[in-house]
């Protein structure tokens, strides 16, 4: 069930159920290759899409799987750089939520720099986020 604050529409439903169908594909492999990584998912998206990413984030954990998106995951007083560089070598795969934003967003530019060496890559694209 959807926290009341997240998008409910049918088209973002659907949208969401692709991305874990997609993940859950790609997930035994995973497994085998990465068994000892702490999260399943770095999520990267722009704050000006926190809603779209929020509710991403919860249907992923609802079905088990294991997410990291920042600010949700910094503990206190860490350097963000340092922990959202762990935070993506950690992962077995990083999911880029891209929107106009996230296009000119600095903060998702450098996650995709630390990422390109380190993580398998699963982008979700939606028109209207």
């Amino acid at each position: 069930m959807f926290n009341p604050h997240f998008k409910e529409g049918v088209k973002h439903k659907a949208f969401y159920k692709y991305l874990i169908i997609r993940l859950l594909k790609i997930s035994p492999a995973l497994d085998m290759q990465y068994e000892n990584m702490k999260h399943d998912v770095f999520i990267s998206y722009s704050s000006r899409n926190q809603d779209v990413a929020n509710a991403i984030c919860h249907v992923l954990e609802e079905a088990d799987i294991r997410c990291w998106m920042a600010p949700r995951d910094i503990p206190v007083g860490s350097k963000y750089g340092s922990v959202i560089k762990d935070a993506i070598v950690s992962s077995k795969v990083f999911v880029l939520i891209f929107s106009e934003f996230a296009a000119v967003s600095p903060w998702v530019e450098s996650e995709l720099n630390m990422a390109f060496s380190n993580t398998n890559f699963l982008q979700c694209q939606e028109k209207e986020l």
